[in-house]
Protein backbone atom coordinates (compact mmCIF):
# COMPACT_ATOMS: atom_id res chain seq x y z
CA UNK A 1 0.00 0.00 0.00
CA UNK A 2 1.27 3.45 -0.87
CA UNK A 3 1.24 6.22 1.71
CA UNK A 4 2.64 8.81 -0.68
CA UNK A 5 1.38 8.26 -4.21
CA UNK A 6 3.23 11.24 -5.69
CA UNK A 7 6.62 9.91 -4.58
CA UNK A 8 5.76 6.21 -4.63
CA UNK A 9 6.54 5.65 -0.94
CA UNK A 10 5.03 2.47 0.48
CA UNK A 11 3.74 1.96 4.00
CA UNK A 12 6.65 -0.30 4.99
CA UNK A 13 9.19 2.32 3.87
CA UNK A 14 7.29 5.10 5.60
CA UNK A 15 7.13 3.04 8.82
CA UNK A 16 10.90 2.56 8.75
CA UNK A 17 11.34 6.31 8.28
CA UNK A 18 8.99 7.02 11.20
CA UNK A 19 11.04 4.69 13.42
CA UNK A 20 14.24 6.48 12.38
CA UNK A 21 12.74 9.88 13.11
CA UNK A 22 11.37 8.78 16.48
CA UNK A 23 14.82 7.52 17.43
CA UNK A 24 16.44 10.77 16.33
CA UNK A 25 14.42 13.02 18.61
CA UNK A 26 12.76 15.23 15.97
CA UNK A 27 9.44 13.56 15.15
CA UNK A 28 8.00 15.83 12.48
CA UNK A 29 6.33 15.16 9.15
CA UNK A 30 9.14 17.05 7.41
CA UNK A 31 11.72 14.83 9.09
CA UNK A 32 9.88 11.72 7.84
CA UNK A 33 9.91 13.06 4.28
CA UNK A 34 13.62 13.71 4.63
CA UNK A 35 14.24 10.21 6.00
CA UNK A 36 12.43 8.80 2.95
CA UNK A 37 14.53 10.98 0.66
CA UNK A 38 11.51 12.72 -0.84
CA UNK A 39 9.77 16.08 -0.67
CA UNK A 40 6.03 16.67 -0.32
CA UNK A 41 4.22 17.35 -3.56
CA UNK A 42 0.43 17.41 -3.22
CA UNK A 43 0.51 17.04 0.59
CA UNK A 44 -2.33 14.52 0.86
CA UNK A 45 -0.09 12.07 2.72
CA UNK A 46 0.84 14.55 5.47
CA UNK A 47 -2.22 13.54 7.50
CA UNK A 48 -1.31 9.86 7.23
CA UNK A 49 2.30 10.52 8.17
CA UNK A 50 1.18 12.54 11.19
CA UNK A 51 -1.06 9.63 12.25
CA UNK A 52 1.91 7.27 12.02
CA UNK A 53 3.97 9.66 14.13
CA UNK A 54 1.17 10.03 16.69
CA UNK A 55 0.80 6.26 16.96
CA UNK A 56 4.55 5.76 17.37
CA UNK A 57 4.67 8.53 19.97
CA UNK A 58 1.76 7.03 21.92
CA UNK A 59 3.46 3.65 21.84
CA UNK A 60 6.75 5.05 23.11
CA UNK A 61 4.93 6.96 25.87
CA UNK A 62 3.11 3.80 26.94
CA UNK A 63 6.39 1.88 27.08
CA UNK A 64 8.01 4.65 29.10
CA UNK A 65 5.16 4.64 31.60
CA UNK A 66 5.59 0.93 32.33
Amino acid sequence: MFVCNCNGVRMRDMSVAVEQVMGGGAPTVAAVYEACGVAPKCGRCKVDIQRLLDAANAESCALAAE
